[in-house]
């Protein structure tokens, strides 16, 4: 669960993160009020990252903002660990965030439009950061 990206750069805030076997909810609940305030938002689902191209195989990751959907300045920004980042063919936004710019290991910039059913070449399981928007 991430805050807005600064204005200035930079990544999102992380506020809370947790896993489960259970389900997503399961996982949200043990990462909500990690470290937010009782000012924010209730968080909301805006990028699902898959482990296979067109979304089959499953998610494997999650991204919850708590500053509302993106639009109006509000941007999002996820730095994968390894263990997601050399394991992402596809992704979805949701809650008005429908565009990402993709950062691969080696540094270079991709934008796509969302949901992607694949990242292409150079991007495909080696996606180290992702800035979703509305676009």
């Amino acid at each position: 669960m991430v805050g807005r990206a600064p204005d200035t750069g930079g990544q999102s805030p992380v506020l809370g993160q947790a896993c489960s076997t259970e389900s997503r909810e399961d996982a949200l609940a043990h990462a909500d009020g990690t470290r937010r305030s009782s000012g924010l938002r209730a968080p909301l689902l805006v990028l699902e990252q898959y482990r296979d191209t067109n979304y089959r195989d499953g998610v494997i990751n999650s991204l919850y903002g708590t500053d509302g959907p993106c639009g109006n300045g509000v941007t999002y920004t996820r730095i994968n660990p390894a263990n997601v980042a050399l394991h992402v063919p596809s992704m979805k936004g949701y809650n008005n965030c429908n565009k990402a710019v993709l950062t691969d290991l080696a540094g270079l910039r991709k934008n796509i439009d969302l949901p992607a059913p694949t990242l292409g070449l150079l991007y495909n399981d080696m996606t180290d950061i992702v800035d979703v928007s509305n676009g």
